[in-house]
């Protein structure tokens, strides 16, 4: 009977001492907007490692995986010495989801638990023009939304008769705050508004001077 409980106790240890060699990392992706769980959604670990005893700065992935029906995901694999770890979780239509987690945070053999939110993507069509070769048109975009580039370049202008299209992104769900300078033979116009940016879909903006 004593035999047996050491061949036990031996394989308990042994098992023990493997998953300290492992790093684990678990977590929910959800929709950002709306709060579903997404499953199917790719998801990848990305490390800087420690080569022949100094920390390199090449960033190479450690595993990759994919969420399951409720939106879980479980990432394990070899344990390395680490200076660096970020975990990104993309889907088409949405913008990456990017964590960067300390290293310190991490704990041998344990699970880590980092929840991922994707933020739907919309894109944004905006057209200015005019026919009056006296006209200045310039069209501003005030945005807080860390994943609009519809203001990237500041303020869009046109001179005199022609037009100009705007192609840009922003979050889904999410309002855009604009304004409108416009002069001209038909004098000057200062319009503010809004535009709604609807998940999935190009949002069109019009302005004709």
């Amino acid at each position: 009977m004593s035999k047996w409980l050491f061949f036990a106790c031996a394989l308990i240890l042994m098992a023990c001492d493997k998953n300290k060699n492992e790093w684990k990392l678990e977590g929910v992706i959800r929709d950002g907007l709306t709060g579903d769980v997404m499953p199917l959604v790719d998801v990848k670990v990305e490390v800087k490692k420690m080569v022949s005893g100094v920390y390199n700065d090449i960033v190479e992935t450690a595993i990759v995986g994919v969420s399951e029906s409720n939106g879980h995901y479980e990432l394990v694999w070899d344990r390395d010495n680490i200076s660096y770890l970020r975990v990104t979780a993309q889907e088409d239509l949405y913008f990456d989801a990017i964590v960067e987690i300390s290293p310190d945070d991490l704990k041998p053999g344990e699970f880590y638990t980092q929840n991922l939110n994707l933020t739907p993507r919309a894109d944004v069509e905006v057209l200015i023009g005019s026919s009056d070769p006296a006209a200045n048109v310039k069209l501003t975009f005030y945005s807080t939304d860390p994943y609009c580039t519809c203001e990237d370049d500041g303020a869009w202008q046109i001179a005199g008769n022609q037009d100009t299209t705007i192609h840009c992104m922003a979050s889904g769900g999410q309002w855009i705050r604009y304004k409108i300078d416009a002069s001209g033979s038909n004098g000057v116009f200062t319009h503010w508004d809004s535009l709604y940016c609807q998940p999935f879909v190009v949002t069109p903006l019009t302005y004709i001077y």
